[in-house]
């Protein structure tokens, strides 16, 4: 197998796609989930980094809620058969744990991926119906019967049964997934049914509606969806917020809106004094419109002064030096950000690639290194890594991370070829003359 072919099939960031069907256009304290077995308490906020772990959270509640998802994505795929059996299992007894690292894409053996949420909570029955909240911009109108009948298709994200059960209710789309509703709205048009809500935002839900911060500035948009939340407060029994910036669904510079939300929606008056950081930001988001540099630096150089703990302030400051095309001085603050958030971890994977296109294998080798220290699941860059040392003529430290993932439990399902390319990648590894053994 070619050195180079076997790095790129190994080392590629695999970005998850944010599917936007449909649209012609493009308590008082936050709770990391993590933390949560206890009793779900009315009006409690989660931050999560994938949608899945959600489901916990909702089946500890009290009372069964209907859903409310505002998300780019229907998450309606179904759950692959031969994994059915141990996704019920996690879906009815795992706790946010199991959740956290059973639930995301690249690990060596997922088992309920992110665009399957929806539809898992529903034939688990653990919500009364749902209503997906497209994210469509102000003007654009919702897809009519036959266009949610064409993409869900389309997708395979229906059954030609379930697609049977379109139909026309209170003015709004509904499907049946397995005996409950589903309904097709936006959040200015929703009239949810009687009884307690469940409320789960994902931010690809912001992904159409901001485009940049002259068009449609990003605190009156975040304002304006904590507002109309609002309206139904008093039946919410609990918000979970998504991030999904880990693998690519969501750009990591909308990461902070993840808690941003969560301090809005615990503490609404937030919106009428505004956080000093966040007003900060946004003047960097405008000035970022008409590169003006300088000034940036200056508000970043504040943002820090005033809260050096800030892993947005960090990050920001690596974006602007990124900019300012000062190398060092971007990665000693993304590191730092890094520590305080391990969430901005997946940059330097993309700074470690970018090293690679420059064919500056030596800084991809020591940019991969640092992200693997990071990751709480590296297997993914390790497997990078060790295609990086394969090009750098290294066949030993290749050989010892190759060896270590050979015994994971690479899924069958999602990653069949996975052991194969491992096994090639030793082969390759056994062939190479270390360069101090070389006359």
């Amino acid at each position: 197998m070619n050195t180079k072919t076997t790095y790129i099939l190994a080392a590629r960031v695999i970005l998850l796609a944010i599917i936007i069907l449909f649209s012609k256009t493009p308590t008082t304290q936050t709770v990391e989930a993590q933390t949560v077995e206890a009793q779900i308490t009315r009006q409690s906020v989660f931050q999560l980094e994938f949608p899945g772990e959600a489901i916990p959270l909702i089946r500890q509640s009290e009372e069964k809620p209907w859903l409310l998802l505002l998300s780019g994505d229907p998450f309606l795929q179904p759950v692959p058969q031969e994994l059915a059996v141990r996704a019920n299992k996690l879906i009815k007894k795992g706790g946010a744990e199991s959740f956290a690292f059973s639930s995301r894409f690249l690990i060596p053996d997922p088992i309920l991926l992110p665009q399957k949420t929806l539809r898992s909570l529903l034939e688990s029955d653990l919500v009364t119906g749902a209503s997906w909240l497209l994210p469509l911009p102000e003007g654009v109108r919702l897809p009519d019967i036959d266009q949610i009948q064409n993409n869900l298709a389309s997708e395979d994200l229906a059954s030609e049964r379930e697609l049977a059960s379109l139909s026309i209710v209170n003015n709004r789309s509904q499907i049946n997934i397995a005996n409950h509703p589903l309904r097709f709205s936006t959040l200015r048009q929703e009239t949810p049914p009687s009884g307690p809500l469940w409320v789960h935002i994902d931010l690809s839900y912001l992904t159409p509606l901001y485009n940049n911060e002259v068009k449609t500035p990003l605190f009156p948009l975040l304002g304006s969806i904590v507002r109309q939340i609002n309206r139904l407060q008093s039946r919410i029994i609990g918000i979970s917020i998504s991030a999904s910036t880990y693998e690519g669904a969501v750009p990591m510079q909308l990461r902070f809106v993840s808690s941003a939300l969560a301090v809005a929606l615990s503490d609404s008056s937030v919106l009428e004094e505004v956080p000093v950081e966040w007003a900060q930001l946004s003047r960097i988001l405008y000035l970022q419109e008409f590169h003006q540099v300088d000034d940036i630096l200056q508000t970043v150089n504040r943002m820090i002064t005033s809260n050096p703990d800030s892993p947005l302030a960090h990050y920001r400051m690596y974006r602007i030096q990124q900019m300012k095309h000062k190398s060092e001085e971007a990665e000693k603050a993304l590191l730092e950000a890094i520590r305080l958030d391990v969430g901005y971890t997946p940059e330097l994977l993309l700074l470690a690639m970018k090293a690679f296109e420059r064919k500056d294998i030596a800084e991809a080798i020591r940019l991969q290194q640092l992200a693997t220290q990071s990751l709480p699941q590296p297997a993914f860059a390790e497997l990078d890594l060790a295609g990086l040392y394969l090009l750098d003529k290294q066949p030993e430290p290749a050989r010892n991370f190759l060896a270590q993932l050979k015994t994971l439990p690479w899924s069958q399902v999602y990653y069949p070829g996975i052991p194969e390319r491992i096994d090639a990648m030793l082969q390759e590894a056994d062939s190479i003359i270390p360069l101090y053994l070389r006359p």
